[in-house]
């Protein structure tokens, strides 16, 4: 479902493609049918500010990384994530997105 439980729907002129990004992995890229733009950054996303403790870095794929994978460093403790602190629980609650926690077993 593109995420649209935690970001709503894609919006016009954008569009959900899936590219192969090597032999083995088909990747998810945004595409706007208006420009012709293609992204792996989900535009949704562009509108929430990034929170202040952390910054977008640039960073080689490895095969441990997630398929779609954008990569941040904590600016206080200098960690780093393979996930959007935007999207973290906290953040989601902030927004007004209920959440829920299951155990799978």
């Amino acid at each position: 479902m593109d995420g649209e439980s935690l970001l709503g729907g894609i919006p016009y002129p954008w569009e959900v493609r899936r590219r192969h990004v090597d032999t083995r992995f088909m990747a998810i890229r945004f595409y706007n049918t208006d420009s012709g733009m293609e992204t792996e950054y989900d535009p949704r996303l562009e509108s929430i500010p990034i929170p202040m403790d952390w910054e977008p870095i640039e960073f080689e794929w490895a095969p441990s990384d997630p398929i779609n994978c954008r990569k941040f460093r904590n600016k206080v403790t200098g960690a780093i994530i393979n996930s959007d602190p935007r999207l973290f629980p906290e953040a989601l609650l902030e927004r007004g997105i209920l959440i829920r926690t299951i155990t799978l077993v």
